[in-house]
Formats: C-alpha cells, sequence, structure tokens
C-alpha cells in the first residue's frame, strides 16, 4: 500500500483598499481569495487558512493585522504564503523584502499569482526583488504624474477637491474653478524669499505671524471640537485656527511652488 503524499501547507492573504474613483476595477477581497484556492488546487497546497484586510492601506505592513498573522502562521508552519499580487503584499521594495527575508529564514515561502513568482528557489528570489523595485517605481511615478497634472490643471483655474490650495480660492462666480488669492499669493512670495534665505519652516512660521501674516482659520464651532478631541494634527490645526502659520503648511507652500 502507498503511503499517501503529504502536500505542503498554505496561508492565503488578500487585501482590499477601496477607492471611490477606481473601486470597480479593484478585485475584492473575496475574489483574490478564491483565485489563491484555485493556485493551491492546481499545485496541491493544503490551505490551512485565509486572512483578509479590508479597507486598509498597504503602504505600512504594521498597519494590517491579518498580513501579521497571516506572516506568522506561515512562518511557524514552514508554509506557503499565497497572494494574488505582490502589491498584495507589500506597497514599498522594503517592506517587500523585508518580510520575503523573514519568510525564507523561516523555511517559509511566497508566492504570487499575477506575477508567477515562488520564492523556494534563487531565481525566483532574484526576480521578486526585481519585479518589486519595478513595482515601487512604477507607484511612484503615476503619483508624480497625477501631482503634475493636478497642479497644472489647478494652474488653469480648475477646482480640484473640497479644500482649495493655499493661494487660491473659490470662484465666486463658479464653484468648479478657483481664482488666485492676492493676499495668499502675497504669503507665498514671503515665504520662498525667507526660505531662500536658509530659513527653517518651524521659523518662517513665527517671522510670518510676527510681521502680521495670518494663516486661513477654522470656523469657530469647529476649533473648539478640534482642541478637544485632541488628535495627532492638533497642534497644526490649532495653530492655523488662531492665524499661526504651523510649519507643515509652510513645507506644503515651499513643495507645491517647487513642484510648479
Amino acid at each position: 500500500m502507498k503511503k499517501k503524499k503529504k502536500l505542503k501547507q498554505a496561508v492565503i492573504y488578500a487585501r482590499w483598499s477601496p477607492r471611490k474613483k477606481s473601486e470597480m476595477k479593484t478585485m475584492s477581497a473575496v475574489a483574490q481569495l478564491a483565485k489563491c484556492e484555485k493556485y493551491c488546487d492546481f499545485h496541491e497546497l493544503d490551505i490551512i487558512a485565509h486572512y483578509k484586510d479590508e479597507g486598509l492601506s498597504g503602504k505600512s505592513a504594521n498597519n494590517r493585522p491579518e498580513f501579521q498573522q497571516a506572516m506568522a502562521l506561515a512562518c511557524k508552519k514552514k508554509a506557503v504564503l499565497v497572494v494574488y499580487s505582490l502589491s498584495r503584499f507589500a506597497r514599498s521594495v522594503k517592506d517587500a523584502i523585508l518580510y520575503s527575508d523573514q519568510l525564507n529564514k523561516s523555511g517559509a515561502d511566497l508566492a504570487s499569482i499575477s506575477e508567477s513568482i515562488d520564492t523556494s528557489t534563487p531565481m525566483q528570489r532574484f526576480f521578486f526583488t526585481v519585479m518589486s523595485a519595478l513595482n515601487q517605481f512604477e507607484r511612484e511615478q503615476t503619483a508624480e504624474y497625477t501631482s503634475d497634472i493636478m497642479l497644472q490643471y489647478q494652474s488653469c483655474g480648475r477646482r480640484m477637491s473640497a479644500r482649495v490650495p493655499y493661494g487660491w480660492g473659490v470662484d465666486p462666480n463658479d464653484a468648479a474653478l478657483i481664482c488666485k488669492d492676492q493676499y495668499e499669493q502675497t504669503v507665498i512670495k514671503r515665504v520662498l524669499r525667507l526660505r531662500g534665505s536658509g530659513m527653517s519652516h518651524a521659523k518662517i512660521g513665527n517671522t510670518l505671524f510676527s510681521e502680521g501674516f495670518f494663516g486661513r482659520r477654522l470656523p469657530l464651532d469647529r476649533r473648539g471640537n478640534v482642541i478637544r478631541t485632541g488628535t495627532a494634527e492638533t497642534r497644526g490645526i490649532v495653530a492655523w485656527t488662531i492665524g499661526r502659520f504651523h510649519k507643515s503648511t509652510v513645507l506644503r507652500i515651499v513643495k507645491r511652488a517647487n513642484i510648479k
């Protein structure tokens, strides 16, 4: 009687982070799991667990609890961590290499369906590193292109979001357009002159306030709420509400001016 072959174990992980404009183009976590299950069946892998993070960004792996559990189990069982694509596994080359190395040292492997990657061999691990770098490069290029296009549209007077960039205001004749705010444009010129002299962002904010320049202010009904809630942005927002220029505001002004 032949001894039944023991199948290699697999842990499936999926991540889905919806975005308003591309939500319909993003494969749901359920669909990703289904694809991964078919992959495991074809490659004769014994699925021992499913994990999925929904509505969470993949920018940082530390903020994905299900991913951490999937990693821990795969390492413990020396299993194959199966994902639909590398973008579901990690969003940066640093994280991709870090977690891939963690799997490798534990005797576990990584399989990505879209890129046909299986890190069980040295050549595949090398290919995985190259693909991770290319994916990150593509994301950064897309983000830079999107930012440039938005700035170009804004410079032509188009409103791109509810929050109008500093230096501009909503056109009183058409809410879909923006027009230059002369006061804020004067402030921007002063910020750039101070920055050009080598002054730090924090010192620029204090200098502007001492010279009588004021930033935008939140409505009274929101100021008290912001102070009471004590969120991570409290310091910057409170400084903004009383008219002071927080260093983060100055930084955004400088970056936006340098991109144009």
